[in-house]
Formats: structure tokens, C-alpha cells, sequence
């Protein structure tokens, strides 16, 4: 009924979060298995530390179920510290024994899946344009992050602020405080250019996909991110965003963008065109589903190939 699930390893009135987080997976699927709407796939987000391996991996047997894992954050979750007793790791690694196919999120790792005998696509973050979409309003701002504030974060946007940039940020810690999450893609269209910030915690040099990357591009907005090669595959860059290596390169790209208009306009709408041609989820998963063999390939379709 809320966002998330209960932490794997905190206890909630005594009982362990994963042990929760397993009675509800297991009872809302025995729902539909008793009411005649087994699933053909079970689709989870999770990482070992999630839920009960071993008691899932019973029930998943019993049942004839097949598990698909959408590993986001894979580059850095892949194996997580873990503590010695614990059977299974608490990243995606953990997980492994309980999945059929993986859609990994960052391109290397499906080769680390595929040497475990685990099937793996590439399958990128994205957005929707239910959610994210150009609208017309006023700029108010020169630049906009959204984003909990802590380590790299305080200190780029500091440093544009020091530079002389207008920076309105939203999330906990900043002055401004938590953007409901509805008011993302008001927010979006308020900036002329949205912050994207490419680092993992408290990293300088390590990247991974951010569904900012996919959000801010749908809105329409000049987009300007770490420089993430990942991206490149993605975007077309300078033209739909612009990367960035280090916090000189930040200043002077937003710097240059915002003295010209044109190119601020032209960015902006190769951004939302090429997002919205390429980087939706009704995308990602009418090609996973037809991957998949739910949906007949012989027919036509208007959808190009990502995975």
C-alpha cells in the first residue's frame, strides 16, 4: 500500500523486514494462483537481503513460477558486506539462485550473470510520459536538482552557486525541503536546465544510470549530467544532453547554454523527442514481452528494438 518494502534486516515489531516482505510476496501470488490468475511471470525488483531465498525458492517450486529480477543499481549492489552467518549475499548476487532471467540495468553486468548461468538483457532504466512531459509554464529557475543532499551533491551544487548560478534544489536536507513526488515534473519544466548528478554515495568517479537521466529528458528539459558512457549509447550528446567530467566542465557548460536561448530550445526538444521515441517503459517492456514470447512477433508493431 506505500513505497518500497520493509529493509531485509531491521526488525519490525520483532519480526525481521524480509521475513514480511516473503509472507506478502507469497501471499499475494497464492491469491491469484487460488482465484485461476497464476502468473506467467513474477517480476521483482530485490537483492538477497530482500526476502527468504530459501523458503521462496520452495514456494516457487511448488508452484511452477518463473522469476524475473530488474536489477537496478547492479554496478555497485552486485555483491554488498555482508555479514558472515548470513547464507546468501545481501546484493543481487544473493538473489540468483531464485531467478530465471534477469533485466540488468548496466551493460557489463549481464555478462557477470551469464558466466553464473543466469539468463541476462541489457534492459536500461527509462521513464513514462504518463508522468514526466514538456508543459508550458514559467522558468523560474536557471537550474534545478532534486536529490537528497549528502556528500558530492552539497559540494557541486555549492560550487555553481558560488559560480554565480541561480541552483533551486528540492529533497531532504536541502532548504527547500522533500518535492512531492507528483510535483517532479512541474518542477522539471520550471528549470531551464535540470542538474543530473551521475555518482554513486560519496564517489567522485563512479557512474551509474539514474532514472533522473530518463525523467528530466521526457519533461523536456536541458539535461546536464555526469559523463557517463553509459549515456552515449543512450543520448545523442550535445545535441539531446551534455556530460560533464569534473565541476569546471559543469560551470562552464551551464554557463554557455544559458546565454543562448536557441540552443537551450534545440536541446530541449531533441531530449524530449529522442526520450520519448526510445527511453519510455511501455518501450522496455512491449520489447521484453515479445522477448518473452507473450506477444506475437509476426504481427507489426510501431515499437524499434532497445533490448
Amino acid at each position: 500500500g506505500g513505497y518500497g518494502r520493509y529493509s531485509g534486516d531491521i526488525l519490525y515489531n520483532g519480526i525481521k523486514g524480509r521475513v514480511l516482505n516473503t509472507n506478502k510476496i507469497i501471499e499475494d501470488i497464492q491469491n491469484l494462483i487460488n482465484s485461476n490468475n497464476k502468473p506467467d511471470f513474477v517480476l521483482m525488483q530485490a537483492m538477497g537481503k530482500s526476502y527468504e531465498i530459501d523458503r521462496l525458492k520452495q514456494f516457487k517450486e511448488e508452484s511452477g513460477l518463473k522469476f524475473i529480477n530488474y536489477t537496478l543499481d547492479d554496478r555497485f549492489a552486485y555483491y554488498l558486506k555482508t555479514p558472515k552467518n548470513e547464507k546468501y549475499n545481501y546484493g543481487i548476487h544473493g538473489i540468483q539462485t531464485l531467478i530465471d532471467f534477469s533485466l540488468v540495468s548496466n551493460p557489463e553486468v549481464t555478462e557477470w550473470h551469464l558466466k553464473e548461468d543466469i539468463p541476462a538483457v541489457y534492459f536500461p532504466m527509462a521513464s513514462s510520459l504518463d508522468i514526466y512531459f514538456p508543459i508550458k509554464c514559467e522558468k523560474k529557475y536557471d537550474v534545478g536538482f532534486i536529490g537528497h543532499k549528502y556528500g558530492y551533491r552539497e559540494e557541486l551544487v555549492n560550487a555553481l552557486i558560488k559560480a554565480g548560478i541561480n541552483v533551486e534544489t528540492r529533497g531532504s536536507g536541502w532548504p527547500s525541503g522533500i518535492i512531492k513526488f507528483e510535483d517532479n515534473n512541474i518542477f522539471f519544466n520550471e528549470c531551464r536546465i535540470v542538474l543530473g548528478i551521475g555518482t554513486i554515495g560519496h564517489c567522485k568517479d563512479f557512474y551509474n544510470q539514474k532514472l533522473r537521466d530518463f525523467e528530466a529528458t521526457l519533461s523536456g528539459s536541458v539535461y546536464v549530467t555526469h559523463n557517463n558512457k553509459d549515456l552515449k549509447e543512450l543520448f545523442v550528446e550535445n545535441e539531446e544532453l551534455i556530460l560533464c567530467n569534473n565541476i569546471d566542465e559543469y560551470i562552464s557548460s551551464i554557463k554557455e547554454i544559458l546565454g543562448d536561448e536557441v540552443r537551450l530550445i534545440n536541446i530541449s526538444q531533441r531530449a524530449h523527442k529522442r526520450s520519448s521515441k526510445d527511453h519510455t517503459y511501455e518501450l522496455r517492456f512491449h520489447e521484453l514481452f515479445k522477448l518473452l514470447g507473450i506477444i506475437d512477433t509476426t504481427k507489426d508493431d510501431s515499437y524499434s528494438a532497445i533490448l
